[in-house]
């Protein structure tokens, strides 16, 4: 009697046992047999075998295993796969009972550990396969890390990475082998693939890193190279000349590699250097010094927070102040000062026309500028393709030395 109806079971549910076409309810009443051998004495004897595992190679989730029953002529009415871990139904067969009535395959199946649970008899007997001994799938794609990063320490310098790929190969096996390399920056794209896993002359970017094997998987990580953005720069801000028993001062602006810095301010006097100050772990910004005879100053950058030394040194000639009967003044006047276009006069005060040098210098003491002109006339000056910043005029032949503010 039992055995009719359980056949009449059979014919109607074993050709579909998809999630759509029939819920699975909970596992009610089971009685689980976790032994290898996996029975319900009071029915049949059977067991779940794994037939085939087909590893996901490049993706996390494209994993597939069949499963089949075994050891048994009775069809189960369905079959679910459990986390061998937490003991949670992952999910029922979402391909349906095969055609032989015996086997199921699940696909999409994510990389971990599991086992698996057969049904019969809406429930009342329930065959799982060895929990201890799970299915295990791992996903196998290059295992990927940069090894070697470089910084860059001064403006203008490169970077280097030097890339570590692992190819996936099962335990014996060297078959999978890394068959390319390659790079792509935000600000510089992507460069050419290669087997050499290290790339020099870099700049300042956030770089991916790639990495393929033969089975044509790619693992890929990121890389930030952080640079300064700009070399390290003075600036004259302010200064005030000397004048009769009065002190002057300098004010200067420090700016770009890798804020904090330490420098050293000097005094030139003839062939040698004097040190006046050094200061360590300064911010960026305006820095003054004070208490200062008319002379040649100098101030070099020892080193900034990521220890690069390459800098100009400021360079700045304090002269003695005269008042407003400075022969300097009594000859040149130099208008609109501070200008905010770059584009100077100079208005010459003497009754000569003479030929005479116009130079030009900036705050790093570099000359950008080098012309002639006659002082019978007024002298119109363009120096708009210049930077913002304090300059200095320098006219050799006259011993003058002017300052200009570009704003």
């Amino acid at each position: 009697m039992y055995h009719n109806k359980f056949i009449l079971l059979i014919l109607g549910l074993w050709f579909c046992c998809t999630v759509n076409a029939q819920q699975i309810p909970e596992v009610i009443n089971i009685k689980d047999v976790v032994a290898t051998e996996l029975s319900c004495e009071e029915f049949m004897d059977g067991k779940i075998e794994v037939v085939e595992i087909i590893d996901h190679y490049c993706k996390n989730t494209d994993g597939t295993v069949t499963v089949r029953m075994v050891e048994t002529d009775e069809y189960p009415e369905w079959f679910a796969m459990f986390d061998a871990v937490t003991g949670d139904r992952i999910t029922d067969a979402d391909q349906g009972i095969s055609g032989d009535g015996m086997s199921c395959t699940f696909s999409d199946v994510a990389n971990g550990k599991y086992f698996f649970k057969a049904g019969y008899f809406e429930n009342s007997c329930v065959f799982q396969s060895d929990r201890d001994h799970p299915v295990e799938l791992i996903l196998q794609k290059p295992d990927l890390s940069a090894s070697e990063v470089s910084k860059i320490i001064c403006y203008n310098d490169k970077a280097t990475i030097t890339v570590h790929a692992k190819p996936y190969n099962t335990e014996g096996s060297s078959e999978n082998t890394i068959t390319a390399y390659w790079l792509k920056g935000i600000l510089y794209g992507e460069t050419e693939h290669t087997k050499d896993n290290k790339f020099d002359e870099l700049n300042g970017d956030t770089y991916t890193l790639y990495a393929q094997d033969s089975n044509g998987c790619t693992s890929d990580t990121t890389v930030i190279i952080a640079e300064p953005k700009a070399p390290i720069l003075f600036n004259l801000i302010e200064e005030i000349q000397p004048i009769g028993n009065k002190k002057g001062s300098l004010t200067v602006e420090i700016s770009g590699g890798w804020e904090v810095y330490d420098f050293v301010f000097r005094k030139i006097v003839g062939p040698s250097q004097q040190v006046l100050e050094t200061r360590d772990n300064q911010p960026a910004g305006e820095h003054s010094f004070f208490n200062l005879d008319a002379a040649e100053y100098q101030i070099q950058i020892l080193r900034d927070k990521e220890g690069c030394t390459k800098a100009y040194p400021f360079l700045w000639t304090l002269e003695m102040a005269t008042g407003e009967t400075d022969l300097q003044s009594a000859i040149i006047k130099i208008f609109p000062n501070p200008s905010d276009n770059g584009r100077f006069n100079i208005e010459w005060n003497n009754n000569e026309n003479r030929k005479v040098t116009l130079e030009l210098y900036n705050a790093l003491g570099q000359l950008v500028y080098k012309s002639s002109t006659q002082t019978g006339a007024n002298t119109a000056l363009d120096f708009s393709s210049q930077s913002s910043g304090a300059y200095l005029l320098h006219v050799p032949e006259l011993n003058i030395r002017q300052k200009l503010i570009i704003q």
